[in-house]
C-alpha cells in the first residue's frame, strides 16, 4: 500500500473518532474531504417526488402532502399523509390472498354435541349448543379484501344471542355463488330476514364473519383553527383504535331432498359439500363448452377483486330455538397460503384453490375427530357398524387420515396372534403354538380402516408404508384432485327361489350372472359417473428400529410402544406361546420374534386415480351390451313362462354379440388381443368361480377340444370353423357340468377360435395362480364331481341335447343329497357335495362308503340324464304326443304313464328312445320344464 493511500485512511479514521465521540465535532477540510470521499454522492432534495420516467405518462390515486419549511401542521396535511401510508401498507397486503393469517379460532363447552344417530325421518330443529353459552374467540390477524388487517389481541367472549340481535336488526346474506374462488365473503341485504328486531330468525345455515373497524377513543381539546380568529372551545376524540365485529349472515343453501339427512351430522357434511363443490367454487361449472375460447387465457393474472368483503370464521346452523345445531370453523375459514396470481391461475384451469384444499381437509379431520368422540370407532372391542355416511359424511377430501383404536385391537388376544393369513394360521396352530408377527396387527388396523368405507359406494384396497415421506409424497398430490363421494351401497334385492319349481335357483359360481350384477352395481356408468369410487388405504408403520446416524436406535421403538397395542398385560400366546414346536431346531429360529415394528395410531386414504382408454370404455359397454342380450335370451318370454332358467348356449352369446355395431366389434377384439386386457378379465374370472381353480380339469378341457377338433376333420374342411364348433360344443359341455365354465362360452363368443385358445390358455395360468384348495390348505387335485365323470364331461353334437342335460343337472344339484345316500345330514344338498374334494366330502356325508354310495348314484344318473337329453334332441316327441302329455297333466294325472303308453305303440326304435327320454326329463324336471325344452330348437 502506498504512502499516500496510507495517509488518506488515517485521516478517514480520525474522523469517525471525532463524530463517535462528539457527533457535534467539527472536522478539518482534510477531514471532510475524506469523509466525502468515502461516502457515495446523495445530490440535492433526496426524497422528494421525481418525475416518472417513459414517454406516455399517467398517474394513479396515491395521494401524500409535500411538506416544507413555511407551511402550517394541519390536520388535513396529516390525515392525508395517514391515508397515504395505509393505502401503500394494503397494496402490500394485496400481495398476499386475503384470509386468516392465524388464530381466531372459536371454542365453547359442549359444542358439536348433538347425537351421531337419531331416531327420526327429518333433519333436527332444535337441542343444539345454547344460544346464550359462552363462545370464545381466540387471538389472531387477518385482512381483508382491501387489505385492511383485523387483529384480534386478546380473547373475546360471545353468546350465539349476541349475534342474533344484530341479525334481526340489519339481515344480511352471503352474496349468491357461481364466482370464482375467494376467501373473503360479499355480503348483501337479505330480503327474506327479519328488520327492525321484531320476527324470529330464520333457522338455517349461516356464516359467523368478522370485520374490521376503528371506534374513537378519549378527547382533545380543539383550539382553533390555524388562520382563523378566536372560536369557542371544544373537544374530539383523542384518538382512534382498531377494532373489529362479529356478525351472522344467512347462507343461501336449500336442502336437498335426500334419504339420511337425519341428524346434525348429516347436515355438517351435506353443507360442507355443498360449500366446497358448488357454492364457493363450482365443481359442475368447471371447463363448459367455451372454457378454451371464452378469452379468459388472455385476461392479465389476478382476480383483482379488492371490494371490501367480510372474512368468514365458522359455518353455524341455527335451529328454530336459536340453538347452534353444529358449528364448523374450516368449511368457510381460508387461511394465507398463496399470493392472488397463483389462485387465479388455479381457479382458471378448473384447480381447486389452495386453501379450499387445505380447508377441506381440516374440516374433515375436525369433523371426524369431534363425531369419534361422540361415537368411537370401537366398542367393547367390537368395530361399529357407523361408516363415513352415518357419520354424516357425504363428500370427502381426496386424503384423509382414519384414526385407529390399538387398545382395541390389542384386547382381541385370539386375533392378535394372527398373522393375516388364515392359511399360515392353520399351520401354526396345527404345529401347537402361536407366532407374535406385527402382520396380524396390520390386518386388524386394516379391518378398522376399512370399516368406516364398509357399506357405502367407497371401494378400498390396502398397502403398507415403509416410510413417512410416503404419505407426505401423497398428500403433496392429492390438492388437484376432486373429493370423494360418500353413499350408502343400496344391497340389490335377489327374488327368492320359488319351493314349487325345483331347479330355477341360479347356479351360486354362475360367472355371467356375477358379471350381470357387476355391471348392475358397478359399472362403467357407475365408475364414470362418481357413484363408486376406490381409495388407497395406507397402514403407516412406527416403532422402527432403524439407527439414526447421531443418536442410533430412536429410543420409541416398537418395543416401547407394545402397550398401546397389547396392553399392559400382553396376552398369554405373547409370553408363553410365541413360539413354534421345537422351534429352537427348527433352523435356529428364536423363541420369541421380536415387533420391531408395529401400525401406527392411524391410516390413511387417498383417491385412486382412475383413467380408461377410449378403447376400453368401448369394450367394457360391449360387455355389458352383451350380458344384458344374453339375460334377456336366458328369460326370454318362453322360458318366464315356464319358469325355466336352462344355461344358455355358446352359439347364443354370439348371435347377442354379433347385434352389435360392427366397429364396436373390431375394436373389442383389438382390445381383447392385447395381454394387459386379456390378464385383467381373466384373472377377473379365475377369482369368481372355483369351477376354474381346478387345474386337472383345465387340462381336461384342452384335452377335449383337441379331440373334438379331431373328430371333426371329415366333417368341417375349413380349420378355422372346425376350431370354433369344436370349441362351442367342448364349451357348452363343460358349461352344462360345471357353472363356472360360462365365461368360456362368452371367451368363445366374443373372439375368433385362435384368439380364444389363447384367453383359454391365460385363463389356465391364473387358474394354477389360485388353485381349489381343501380345509387344510392343500391343493385339490379333483372334487366329487371330477370323480362322477370319471370318463369325462358328456360332449352333445346337438345344443339341444346339451341344454337339455344342462338342465336336468342343475335340477339334481339342487336336491337333497339324503335321495341318493341315506342318512346323510339334512340341509345337504347335491351342489355341495360335489363342490368338495372327497376327503371333505366324506366327511360331510358321514364316512367314506357313504361317498361311495354317493357317487354311485350320481354317476348313473347322470348316464341316464345323457342318454335322455340326446334321445330327444334327436327326434322330439310328435306334437300329438305332447299334447296329450299336456292334457294328461292339466287333469292331474300321471304324464309319465302317458309317456310310456306312446312308447309302447311305438315301432321306431328313435321313436321309443325319445319317449324314454321324455319320461326321464319329466320325472327330474317336470312338465311344464320339459314341454318348454321340447318345443325350443335352438336356446
Amino acid at each position: 500500500m502506498s504512502t499516500t493511500m496510507q495517509f488518506q485512511q488515517a485521516k478517514l479514521f480520525m474522523a469517525f473518532a471525532k463524530k463517535v465521540q462528539n457527533p457535534q465535532a467539527t472536522l478539518s477540510a482534510s477531514e471532510e474531504a475524506a469523509l466525502a470521499a468515502f461516502l457515495p454522492a446523495t445530490g440535492g432534495n433526496h426524497g422528494l417526488p421525481q418525475s416518472a420516467p417513459g414517454d406516455a405518462r399517467g398517474q394513479n390515486a396515491l395521494l401524500r402532502t409535500n411538506w416544507f419549511n413555511g407551511r402550517f401542521l394541519t390536520a388535513e396535511a396529516l390525515r392525508r399523509q395517514d391515508v397515504y401510508f395505509d393505502a401503500r401498507e394494503r397494496l402490500n397486503a394485496h400481495a398476499l390472498m386475503p384470509g386468516v393469517a392465524y388464530g381466531l379460532g372459536i371454542t365453547g363447552a359442549g359444542l358439536n354435541g348433538m347425537p351421531v344417530m337419531e331416531d327420526r325421518n327429518s333433519p333436527p330443529t332444535s337441542g343444539g349448543f345454547g344460544k346464550a353459552q359462552t363462545l370464545t374467540l381466540s387471538p389472531g390477524l387477518a385482512f381483508d379484501h382491501v387489505g385492511r388487517p383485523i387483529l384480534v389481541s386478546q380473547p373475546f367472549d360471545f353468546t350465539i344471542a349476541d349475534l342474533i340481535g344484530a341479525s334481526r336488526n340489519t339481515p344480511r346474506r352471503v352474496a349468491p355463488g357461481g364466482l370464482d374462488f375467494a376467501p373473503c365473503v360479499c355480503l348483501v341485504p337479505d330480503p327474506a330476514g327479519p328488520t327492525g328486531g321484531t320476527a324470529a330468525v330464520r333457522p338455517g345455515p349461516y356464516l359467523l364473519i368478522i370485520e374490521p373497524g376503528e371506534v374513537p377513543q378519549g378527547e382533545a381539546k380543539v383550539y382553533g383553527e390555524a388562520c382563523a380568529g378566536p372560536t369557542p372551545t371544544t373537544c374530539q376524540s383523542e384518538s382512534w383504535r382498531g377494532a373489529f365485529g362479529l356478525s351472522l349472515v344467512r347462507v343461501p343453501l336449500e336442502l336437498p331432498n335426500e334419504d339420511g339427512l337425519t341428524s346434525s351430522w348429516a347436515l355438517r357434511g351435506t353443507a360442507s359439500a355443498w360449500w366446497f363443490d358448488l357454492f364457493e367454487h363450482s365443481l359442475l361449472k368447471r371447463w363448459d363448452p367455451d372454457f378454451a375460447t371464452d378469452d379468459g387465457f388472455r385476461k392479465p393474472a389476478g382476480a383483482a377483486r379488492h371490494e371490501a368483503g367480510a372474512v368468514a370464521l365458522a359455518m353455524v346452523w341455527l335451529g328454530t330455538d336459536g340453538s347452534a345445531l353444529f358449528l364448523d370453523s374450516w368449511i368457510p375459514r381460508r387461511s394465507i397460503v398463496a399470493t392472488p396470481g397463483e389462485d387465479w391461475h388455479r381457479t382458471r384451469f378448473g384447480a381447486p384453490p389452495r386453501a379450499a384444499a387445505w380447508a377441506r381437509i381440516h374440516q374433515f379431520q375436525a369433523m371426524l375427530a369431534e363425531n369419534l368422540a361422540r361415537e368411537p370407532l370401537v366398542q367393547n372391542n367390537e368395530i361399529r357398524a357407523l361408516n363415513l355416511w352415518h357419520r354424516g359424511f357425504r363428500h370427502i377430501p381426496p386424503i384423509g387420515f382414519l384414526p385407529l383404536d390399538p387398545t382395541a385391537i390389542g384386547a382381541r388376544g385370539d386375533r392378535t396372534g394372527s398373522t393375516g393369513n388364515d392359511a399360515l394360521d392353520r399351520l401354526i396352530t396345527a404345529a401347537g403354538g402361536r407366532i407374535a408377527l406385527v402382520s396380524g396387527l396390520i390386518a386388524s388396523a386394516r379391518q378398522q380402516a376399512f370399516a368406516y368405507f364398509r357399506g357405502t359406494t367407497v371401494i378400498p384396497y390396502c398397502v403398507v408404508a415403509l416410510h413417512d415421506d410416503d404419505i407426505l409424497e401423497d398428500l403433496s398430490n392429492v390438492f388437484d384432485k376432486d373429493p370423494v363421494r360418500v353413499a350408502r351401497r343400496v344391497p340389490r334385492e335377489t327374488p327368492a327361489p320359488n319351493p314349487d319349481t325345483p331347479g330355477t335357483n341360479v347356479p351360486v359360481n354362475n360367472f355371467l350372472d356375477r358379471l350381470g350384477d357387476f355391471f348392475e352395481i358397478m359399472g362403467l356408468d357407475e365408475l364414470v359417473n362418481r357413484r363408486t369410487e376406490i381409495v388407497k388405504v395406507v397402514i403407516p408403520l412406527q416403532g422402527l428400529t432403524r439407527p439414526h446416524p447421531v443418536i442410533g436406535v430412536v429410543p420409541e421403538d416398537a418395543q416401547a410402544q407394545l402397550a398401546d397395542w397389547l396392553g399392559s398385560q400382553p396376552p398369554s400366546w405373547y409370553t408363553t406361546e410365541s413360539r413354534l414346536t421345537n422351534a429352537t431346531n427348527m433352523a435356529g429360529l428364536q423363541m420369541r420374534m421380536a415387533l420391531e415394528m408395529l401400525p401406527r395410531h392411524f391410516a390413511v386414504y387417498v383417491k385412486q386415480r382412475m383413467v380408461l382408454l377410449e378403447v376400453l370404455v368401448m369394450v367394457i359397454e360391449l360387455l355389458q351390451a352383451i350380458v344384458v342380450l344374453a339375460r334377456d335370451l336366458q328369460r326370454g318370454a318362453r322360458l318366464a313362462q315356464s319358469q325355466n332358467q336352462a344355461m344358455t348356449t355358446t352359439a347364443a352369446y354370439r348371435a347377442a354379440y354379433q347385434q352389435q355395431p360392427a366397429e364396436k366389434r373390431a375394436l373389442a377384439e383389438a382390445a381383447l388381443a392385447e395381454p394387459a386386457v386379456r390378464n385383467a378379465m381373466v384373472s377377473a374370472a379365475a377369482l369368481s368361480s372355483s369351477d376354474l381353480r381346478v387345474p386337472a380339469r383345465n387340462a381336461e378341457f384342452v384335452q377335449a377340444v383337441a379331440a373334438q377338433e379331431a373328430a371333426l376333420a371329415t366333417e368341417i374342411a375349413d380349420p378355422a370353423e372346425r376350431e370354433r364348433v369344436a370349441l362351442d360344443r367342448v364349451a357348452d359341455a363343460y358349461a352344462a357340468e360345471y357353472p363356472g365354465f360360462e365365461v368360456v362360452q362368452v371367451i368363445s363368443a366374443v373372439q375368433p377360435p385362435a384368439a380364444a385358445k389363447a384367453t383359454i390358455a391365460d385363463l389356465r395360468f391364473q387358474a394354477a395362480q389360485l388353485p381349489l384348495r381343501d380345509q387344510n390348505a392343500t391343493v385339490a387335485e379333483a372334487t366329487v364331481g371330477d370323480r362322477v365323470l370319471a370318463g369325462g364331461v358328456q360332449t352333445f353334437d346337438k345344443a339341444e341335447a346339451t341344454v337339455a342335460y344342462g338342465a336336468m343337472r342343475e335340477a339334481v344339484a339342487e336336491k337333497s343329497a339324503k335321495e341318493f345316500v341315506a342318512d346323510a345330514p339334512e340341509n345337504v344338498t347335491v351342489k355341495e357335495v360335489l363342490a368338495k374334494p372327497p376327503q371333505e366330502a366324506a366327511r360331510l356325508l358321514g364316512g367314506e362308503d357313504k361317498l361311495e354310495a354317493f357317487t354311485a348314484a350320481i354317476t348313473k344318473e347322470r348316464e341316464e340324464a345323457a342318454v335322455a337329453a340326446k334321445a330327444v334332441a334327436a327326434a322330439p316327441p310328435p306334437a300329438e304326443v305332447v299334447a296329450k302329455v299336456t292334457e294328461v297333466a292339466a287333469r292331474g294325472e300321471d304324464p309319465i304313464a302317458a309317456l310310456e303308453k306312446a312308447r309302447d305303440a311305438a315301432t321306431d326304435p328313435a321313436a321309443r328312445a325319445s319317449l324314454d327320454g321324455a319320461a326321464k326329463l319329466v320325472r327330474t324336471l317336470g312338465v311344464e320344464k320339459t314341454l318348454a325344452l321340447t318345443r325350443i330348437k335352438t336356446l
